[in-house]
């Protein structure tokens, strides 16, 4: 199978991920050994770069792309040979207000399903709810970091529709926009959830995307 892109990631404990300088040690790691198994060349630094919307950009070899997220629980890099945007969250709380700024009314409707028992219920939501919204918001974040948006874009007008997913394997999800992108949830490693975006690839939309866990040798899963 052809291999249009590969995620390299690594869970942090709760000690390494209060720390910001172990976060960019850790992504650092991650890129370097994503650019050698990957793409099979070398990282040089001096060939990292940033565009003028600030997105990240190696100008060192012709189709390298590249994409890094971090947050308290682990760290994510992407490696793809078409632009590419990821992002990784752990649980951390979230109120009604954020869901409501940066969701669509079907997406609000999903992920305030528990508003239907009409209980009265504080601002902030529920457990249940939080995963719900940071699964959509991860998929979000990959969709801009992408295009090179960013946050300036509006959140609420990029929509990932329950009726347009289809589960590829236990805890893998797929979303696809035939001439554009392909977007991918990975909710396989425990306690996080993993957002890719990727420009869909020229040779076609069944390229595979290897999932790797950071320091094993295992080839990782492939969709």
């Amino acid at each position: 199978m052809r291999y249009a892109c590969a995620v390299y990631y690594k869970r942090l404990s709760e000690a390494e991920g209060r720390g910001q300088e172990v976060q960019r040690t850790v992504s650092a790691e991650l890129l370097k050994a994503a650019f050698r198994g990957f793409f099979g060349i070398k990282l040089r630094e001096e060939h990292m770069i940033r565009t003028p919307d600030g997105k990240p950009w190696y100008n060192g070899a012709p189709g390298c792309f590249f994409n890094i997220s971090h947050c308290t629980s682990a760290v994510a890099v992407a490696v793809a040979k078409n632009p590419v945007g990821v992002d990784v969250e752990g649980m951390r709380r979230v109120r009604r207000r954020t869901v409501e700024r940066c969701c669509s009314k079907k997406e609000i409707g999903y992920v305030l399903e528990e508003e239907k028992t009409g209980a009265v219920r504080s601002d902030e939501l529920s457990e249940a709810e939080a995963k719900r919204f940071l699964k959509l918001w991860t998929l979000k974040e990959s969709y801009v970091k992408m295009t090179g948006e960013g946050l300036r874009a509006p959140l609420a007008d990029i929509c990932f529709g329950a009726s347009d997913v289809r589960e590829a394997e236990p805890g893998i999800f797929i979303w696809k926009k035939p001439g554009q992108y392909i977007s991918c949830l990975y909710t396989r490693a425990e306690g996080i959830a993993i957002a890719l975006t990727l420009q869909q690839p020229a040779f076609g939309a069944d390229a595979g995307i290897l999932w790797i866990p950071y320091a094993s040798k295992a080839a990782g899963s492939v969709v």
